[in-house]
């Protein structure tokens, strides 16, 4: 954390974000808590999209991004091909 950029580093790789004005975030006990700096229904709804900007950075450092696709359906054919 840096006033308002939040930053992972990990085996994966390094990404930032910029939090939202609306969104406050404390550190405890090796958690990060997200919270709305006031009580309207706009600063709720930005927190929780910070939320998941900020886990999806952590997951993606530490993880990577995977895409997994799943063919449904009868009477069509589809093959993998490449990686």
């Amino acid at each position: 954390m840096n006033g308002r950029e939040v930053s992972a580093k990990g085996p994966r790789g390094y990404l930032t974000a910029t939090l939202h004005d609306a969104v406050e975030l404390t550190r405890e006990d090796n958690a990060l808590t997200l919270s709305p700096r006031d009580n309207r229904q706009s600063s709720m709804a930005v927190t929780g999209t910070m939320r998941s900007v900020v886990s999806n950075i952590i997951e993606g450092v530490v993880n990577g991004f995977e895409k997994k696709l799943q063919l449904v359906g009868v009477g069509y054919r589809a093959q993998a091909q490449g990686r």
